[in-house]
């Protein structure tokens, strides 16, 4: 980080809350891309993971699926690169989820297997 401190965990957690009243949808929706503009200039890639997963979640959230495999494409990506398993799970349920919706359910059962095995590599 900037601080010179070291992180080894995720700090930021979007807020994907499952019942958010639909009026607060708005402003929750906006507050994650502000978030990832903020990790990106501070070259933090957990944050700017963890921001794109909030946005692929909320996608899914109100509907908008295709864009929901892009974020959570990204998040995925980067939480790969950084070794963070147990989100790389997360994200794998997410994209089975958003694929569901879509109607491809053989991508989405083989999503949901990848996070499965990564669910039960975790313990």
């Amino acid at each position: 980080t900037s601080s010179g401190v070291p992180v080894t965990q995720p700090v930021f957690q979007p807020v994907t809350e499952n019942d958010l009243p639909a009026d607060e949808m708005v402003t929750v929706r906006s507050a994650n891309p502000a978030a990832l503009e903020l990790f990106t200039a501070a070259d933090d890639r957990a944050g700017q993971a963890l921001a794109l997963n909030g946005i692929g979640w909320l996608d899914i959230k109100v509907g908008d699926y295709r864009h929901a495999l892009i974020s959570c494409g990204r998040a995925l990506e980067l939480f790969t690169e950084l070794g963070y398993s147990r989100l790389e799970a997360d994200i794998w349920d997410s994209l089975g989820l958003a694929h569901h919706h879509l109607g491809d359910h053989a991508e989405s059962a083989a999503c949901y297997q990848r996070a499965l095995g990564l669910y039960r590599e975790i313990g």
